[in-house]
């Protein structure tokens, strides 16, 4: 519920599920504010260390972050054995992390009715995944398309 009573994210009213569209919405919204969260960071560092070539730098850090982006995703998704107590990672979509604050404080910039519950939204193991291919992405973009090679 918003402020003012009404319901996040509903396709219509009277509506019971949330939007495919607005699900899809919140996870490139994490998608990209964590790949942009990445390259800032990355370059900051690169530039602090004083690295003679901060974008080849944060090219790389960006392949190595989403590659274990990657691998933390993949085994958030795998399904848990019937026979297992516990899970190696657990991945719970009730709960709102500090991250997912921030991204839901950046998509409410857009309105209030493209916000979600926490319930309401994809796993946090589904928009780690797409974030690390948006990650691994833009390493790739900054490669091919901007140039940023050893040569």
């Amino acid at each position: 519920m918003t402020d003012d009573g009404r319901e996040y994210g509903r396709a219509f009213e009277g509506d019971a599920r949330p939007s495919r569209g607005l699900q899809a919405l919140d996870a490139v919204a994490y998608a990209l504010v964590l790949t942009v969260t990445v390259v800032a960071l990355s370059a900051a560092a690169n530039v602090a260390l004083g690295v003679a070539r901060p974008w080849l730098g944060v090219k790389y850090l960006l392949f190595v972050v989403g590659l274990l982006l990657f691998g933390v995703a993949s085994v958030k998704l795998r399904p848990n054995a019937p026979y297992a107590e516990t899970t190696l990672l657990p991945s719970n979509r009730d709960e709102e992390t500090g991250f997912q604050a921030f991204v839901q404080r950046t998509v409410a910039l857009l309105g209030d009715r493209y916000r979600l519950a926490p319930e309401e939204r994809l796993s946090d193991a589904a928009k780690l995944l797409l974030a690390s291919v948006t990650i691994l992405a833009t390493s790739a973009a900054m490669e091919f398309v901007l140039g940023v090679t050893i040569a």
